[in-house]
């Protein structure tokens, strides 16, 4: 660590000798921040947090400045020929929660009161991200407000026969999961952009509703082997065409197609990203895509009869391809979701049916450990049996993979609260919601519970009432939101709505439901008793 730290600053040294020398105006400037924290390595990759907050670090420090977190100026102090001055407790985006952070001088800061040192673990690995400004004309000025928004549309599909239907949605979901795993664009959520599916809609009237600066649209058809997608860049802002392209390759080429037309959008927008190969798989990998695709399409309608036809559509994408993420990931959400509701497999054991999700998340995992949805149902089965700790780090790593993925944002919530996280429940919720603009409802109930859990239960109120159609659930979000306002008769004539749907209910039952999963006495209580107060049955 310190070794790292030394390195940043001769590197500043060396530029600022160089810049001495240099005519006005034609110097170069670096940024660097340095973190320490855990990483995971996939291929030339760094993921995880320890990286993400050494690149907010870097992205405030001044031109020619070092910034540094805590734990890096604690390990190191007195142990350099330059001093870190604290620069308090900072907000830095995307990360949630306040960073302490320290600025590397030559001069000694101020006297103030000694901290004792804090020492990182073994196994902590040391992050250093420079990023080179050059200013060759014009000097430093502000940073860019954020990323690029982009909304990628579902494909029409121009194919004919048993071949129309599967193959667009893949497509471009493909180029949303892709483009999203870099940090240079904020890609909307599928549902959002796929809202729009054969709707004669204005681009821009589209960008407008979905805040977007650029719109993707294209067509994709299929003739026996041969594909052939068209896909064009438009400016969400006045809707003149930026780049259009075609792509003709056979099915075993999906993937190799969808990451070259990333690398194009991404050049178009201006944009160079990290070269990284291409994802891989022939035409096994694509069957098994599309049995997954037709499974989730399944899986959505949110029925028995829907949920048993997913099963086997997710179980026909693991015949396809048993090297493939896919049907793994598929079959593990399924039973996370069938452990609540009992659709698919009523009469097996609680016990055994966590064991089977686990073991199919553990399959998806080890099928390609990049699918960033094998990370969320690995997570889900973790909170299935309250180890929250666990969850929030699988729904972290679906993150690091997918920043773009409200899913795996919104999925936080639970976890987060159980911990007593709070206020990062709150901020990850507000921020599942601004990328998913056109908000599934059940955002709005988790980000209801998040506003109550941290007290702001007016807010959790008008939270819940943004949900169109309410469900028992939500009726019960809405319950402790009204009894922490004290508004009890209101509490009272949602109970009774919370009745009519679930006729069965009682709190000592629903108790029971949730107490494995909830793992927390405290806030298990708490949520009772606002349900207590609008005098909904005890057993």
């Amino acid at each position: 660590m310190v070794e790292a730290v030394k390195c940043a600053w001769e590197i500043q040294s060396s530029v600022a000798r160089y810049n001495s020398a240099s005519e006005a105006g034609r110097e170069i400037l670096f940024r660097i921040g340095v973190n320490v924290g855990d990483v995971i390595a996939n291929g030339q990759d760094l993921l995880g947090d320890g990286v993400n907050v050494a690149a907010r670090l870097e992205a405030i420090a001044d031109p020619g400045g070092i910034i540094v977190s805590k734990a890096v100026a604690d390990y190191a102090k007195g142990k350099t020929d330059f001093y870190f001055h604290p620069l308090g407790s900072k907000r830095l985006k995307n990360i949630d929660r306040p960073v302490e952070v320290y600025s590397a001088k030559s001069e000694a800061p101020a006297p103030e009161k000694r901290r004792t040192p804090l020492l990182s673990a073994a196994l902590a690995v040391i992050l250093a991200l420079c990023a080179g400004l050059f200013f060759w004309l014009s000097p430093f000025d502000s940073k860019p407000s954020g990323p690029p928004r982009i909304a990628i549309l579902a494909l029409d599909d121009h194919s004919t026969g048993d071949d129309k239907g599967w193959l667009s949605d893949g497509i471009a979901e493909g180029i949303i999961t892709e483009l999203a795993s870099y940090r240079e664009f904020l890609v909307l959520a599928r549902n959002s952009s796929f809202s729009f599916r054969d709707k004669p809609t204005d681009i821009t009237e589209i960008a407008k509703q979905l805040n977007a600066d650029y719109v993707v649209e294209g067509s994709q058809q299929k003739s026996k082997d041969r594909l052939r997608v068209t896909v064009q860049l438009i400016n969400g802002h006045d809707g003149s065409h930026i780049w259009a392209d075609e792509f003709d390759a056979t099915i075993d080429e999906l993937f190799e197609v969808q990451s070259r037309i990333v690398r194009s959008i991404a050049t178009q927008i201006g944009s160079e990203l990290t070269s990284k190969p291409p994802p891989s798989g022939g035409r096994p990998k694509v069957d098994a895509l599309h049995w997954y695709l037709t499974g989730v399409n399944e899986f959505q309608k949110r029925t028995p009869e829907a949920r048993q036809a997913a099963a086997k559509l997710f179980e026909q994408s693991i015949e396809a391809d048993p090297n493939a993420p896919f049907g793994y990931a598929g079959m593990a959400t399924l039973i996370y979701f069938d452990l609540l509701q009992g659709w698919v497999y009523p009469d097996v054991p609680r016990n055994e049916l966590i064991r089977r999700g686990i073991e199919f998340a553990e399959k998806a995992l080890d099928a390609d450990p990049t699918f960033y949805e094998s990370h969320i149902a690995r997570g889900d089965l973790h909170l299935a049996v309250g180890e929250h700790e666990d969850a929030v780090k699988r729904y972290q790593m679906a993150l690091e993979l997918n920043p773009s993925s409200s899913e795996a944002m919104a999925v936080s919530n639970d976890p987060l609260l159980y911990l007593g996280r709070g206020d990062e429940a709150v901020a990850l919720m507000e921020r599942a919601i601004d990328i998913n603009p056109i908000t599934p409802g059940w955002y709005f109930n988790e980000l209801s519970r998040a506003y109550w859990a941290v007290g702001r239960c007016d807010e959790g109120l008008a939270a819940i009432k943004r949900r169109p159609t309410l469900r028992a659930w939500d009726y019960r979000a809405m319950i402790v939101n009204l009894t922490c306002l004290g508004e009890i008769d209101e509490a009272k004539k949602a109970a009774a709505k919370l009745l009519e749907l679930d006729p069965d209910f009682t709190i000592s039952g629903h108790g029971n439901q949730i107490r494995e999963t909830v793992n927390n006495p405290e806030f298990l209580e708490r949520w009772l008793n606002g349900l207590r107060a609008a005098g909904l049955p005890e057993n």
